[in-house]
């Protein structure tokens, strides 16, 4: 499973309806989030799929995918956590159905400071 437009409108759709604003989304029709720059692994260059602005502090949403590259994966998500908190914000990993149990088990092992969310 990709990520796909399908799975981007469920996500915004759980964005919008928790009342977040100045929503950025790596989906047609909105503008790209900002990226991150890991110094430790080569300058890769990493964006969440999605930030949204709610009571002032900046939260960042990841779809969260079992079939994807799991370095990859873990590498962004705690990229993307360190600066959540930096900012007083937060991580929300949304789940698919049938991916929920795996980024559970990825944010436990890996001590990743993230909220999971079934989508």
């Amino acid at each position: 499973m990709a990520k796909d437009q399908e799975l981007f409108e469920k996500a915004l759709m759980y964005v919008k309806s928790h009342g977040y604003s100045k929503i950025r989304a790596n989906a047609e029709g909105y503008d790209a989030p900002s990226t991150f720059r890991r110094q430790d692994e080569g300058g890769e260059i990493m964006a969440p799929d999605i930030t949204a602005v709610k009571s002032k502090r900046k939260s960042y949403f990841e779809i969260a995918l079992k079939d994807e590259d799991l370095d990859h994966n873990v590498s962004k998500w705690k990229l993307i956590s360190s600066v959540a908190n930096a900012q007083n914000g937060k991580l929300f990993l949304l789940a698919p159905h049938g991916h929920k149990a795996f980024a559970m088990r990825i944010v436990e092992r890996h001590d990743i400071e993230a909220e999971v969310i079934a989508l």
